[in-house]
């Protein structure tokens, strides 16, 4: 004869395989919407790792842009030439940046002398 405490588990679990397939179901159903982006990111990067075991066509395809339209070329390379210096100023402003916010605090942390 069941006990009435293990009928009670026995029915808690019932309870609870139910709500866990429903809630399969639910998670089954809202994942559908991210199907296409990780699709979509899927693709990206197995053409960036086609991209890196197969070098020579980047590099011919700019060579052929750079021999059939050089003032393009040189226009693109001077863009991104620019870009590069801009990313490195604002990263150097962004780390003395942090650098002094975060040395201020540490002074007067460790400065016995600031502390009344």
């Amino acid at each position: 004869m069941p006990r009435p405490h293990d009928l009670e588990l026995a029915q808690r679990q019932q309870q609870l395989l139910l709500r866990s397939a429903a809630l399969r179901a639910t998670l089954g159903q809202q994942a559908r919407v991210l199907q296409t982006p990780l699709a979509l990111a899927d693709q990206a990067r197995a053409g960036v790792q086609w991209l890196r075991s197969q070098p020579l066509w980047p590099v011919a395809s700019l060579l052929l842009i750079a021999l059939t339209r050089p003032r393009r070329a040189m226009r693109w390379v001077s863009r991104l030439w620019l870009g590069r210096d801009l990313y490195r100023q604002v990263f150097r402003w962004l780390s003395r940046k942090d650098k002094a916010g975060s040395g201020a605090s540490q002074t007067a942390a460790s400065d016995p002398a600031a502390q009344p």
